[in-house]
């Protein structure tokens, strides 16, 4: 169902068709054209017949205030596509039209009915294209094309995903074809034999049949295109699950487990992850659990028990300790763990939904992702997508269990030799048996609702 702007909210009293929905004062502004899984939304038909969806906890909308819409009508779901010539120059790859079509198809998604916020939003998509339109030759800079469509409001990176384009690939061509000619012209001379290089050894799609004449390639998000066209997998990470686990549908990463104070500096200190979505996080789970290869029914069961406890239950992005008693001087293992300054216990204490945790790590995921984490730890607690991929990294890559079945920090290599065990799961993620009942909970109740032996 899609939900329309403007429309009531309203309360639910009684069950079944003896439900009674009253309207309250507010209606929908901020989430306005949002998309949700219809059977995710506890549909309920009234003694008229109407049927009514939750739109989130204690929140109800009328069906005539809702778009039905179907899996398979990609462009009712957000999906666009999006075309471009050949281009003669890869030098000019990001000047092409396309680029600004894509900006204006932001612009209009982020309506500016919903609030001030979000008409900012629309208005800086906007003037990325004029901006493209005025500077004289249109150009956009990597850089500035990668914090578009990440922009951390409007959930513009599920727009973004949505988005399939025909343009030519940067991996045709090695450096003597023709598109690659005015990029070598003007390109540094000490660095030219090194980049041409780089160039022929990454090139490949000439090497194959389909793709030998160089024509224009389709272009699209794997994991947000497959899954829509997909049936729901019978394993499946969702809200209704986790809320199902958590015992309540409360918000999320609110900081409240840590106390007042702690809640306080949390919603103020990281607000782009403070209540986060908990579709959006779902769908960001999903794809990089799909990214990392956690996709065995045994492997996302243990990773998910692991997180609802080390995260508080989904409550914390970021331990809730000073940290302090990892300096140097404070623990046995700070030294070798690369804490080697008084003050690197509180900058890499726990961060993550599986808390990362060390200098020592946070530098291994810093060169593994690309994500700066050492000169900015806080990277890992306030990005979302960070929290999840540190995470992902560290099961498949630095656990603490090495040498058993040669796993080597490869959780998932634990997993598929003994798949119940919570307690060597736990013993990799936490070095220990630290609430292990609660882990193995969990992992109990997912099975027990995906039905795994």
């Amino acid at each position: 169902i899609r939900i329309h702007s403007g429309k009531s909210i309203y309360q639910k009293t009684g069950t079944g068709e003896a439900s009674l929905f009253k309207a309250m004062s507010c209606v929908i502004v901020k989430d306005s054209g949002k998309i949700l899984p219809a059977d995710k939304c506890n549909p309920v038909k009234d003694t008229q017949g109407k049927t009514w969806y939750e739109i989130s906890p204690g929140n109800w909308m009328n069906e005539s205030d809702v778009d039905v819409l179907h899996q398979y009508d990609l462009k009712e779901l957000g999906f666009t596509a999006l075309q471009e010539e050949s281009t003669a120059d890869m030098s000019k790859s990001l000047r092409e039209g396309w680029m600004k079509a894509m900006l204006n198809r932001l612009s209009e998604m982020v309506n500016r009915d919903r609030g001030i916020q979000q008409q900012q939003v629309s208005d800086y998509y906007k003037k990325a294209v004029s901006n493209i339109d005025t500077d004289g030759d249109g150009e956009l800079s990597a850089e500035e094309l990668f914090y578009a469509v990440h922009h951390p409001e409007m959930e513009i990176r599920n727009i973004a995903a949505r988005m399939v384009v025909k343009h030519d690939s940067e991996w045709f061509g090695d450096s003597s074809h023709h598109k690659w000619e005015v990029y070598f012209k003007n390109y540094d001379l000490l660095r030219m034999k090194y980049a041409k290089q780089w160039r022929d050894d990454v090139e490949w799609m000439s090497k194959v049949e389909a793709f030998k004449g160089g024509a224009s390639v389709w272009h699209m998000h794997p994991v947000m295109f497959c899954s829509a066209i997909k049936g729901a997998s019978e394993y499946e990470i969702t809200v209704e699950l986790i809320e199902k686990l958590l015992k309540h549908k409360n918000p999320w990463f609110t900081g409240k487990s840590g106390g007042k104070s702690f809640a306080a500096d949390f919603k103020n200190t990281y607000p782009d992850v403070y209540e986060f979505d908990k579709q959006s996080f779902v769908n960001l789970l999903n794809e990089q659990l799909s990214s990392y290869d956690i996709t065995g029914a045994y492997h996302k069961a243990h990773f998910l028990s692991q997180c609802l406890h080390e995260s508080a239950h989904l409550d914390t992005t970021i331990e809730f300790g000073s940290g302090r008693n990892y300096d140097p001087g404070q623990h046995k293992d700070a030294i070798k763990n690369g804490n080697t300054m008084v003050g690197d216990g509180p900058k890499y204490k726990g961060r993550g939904l599986i808390q990362l945790t060390w200098k020592k790590n946070y530098q291994h995921f810093s060169e593994y992702s690309g994500v700066d984490c050492v000169n900015n730890s806080d990277l890992i607690a306030s990005v979302m997508i960070n929290s999840i991929k540190a995470s992902c990294w560290f099961w498949r890559n630095n656990g603490g269990v090495h040498k058993k079945y040669n796993a080597k920090g490869d959780i998932n290599i634990l997993i598929d030799n003994e798949k119940n065990n919570v307690e060597l799961v736990t013993l990799a993620v936490n070095g220990g048996r630290n609430g292990l009942s609660e882990r193995q909970a969990y992992f109990d109740s997912i099975k027990k609702e995906w039905g795994l032996a």
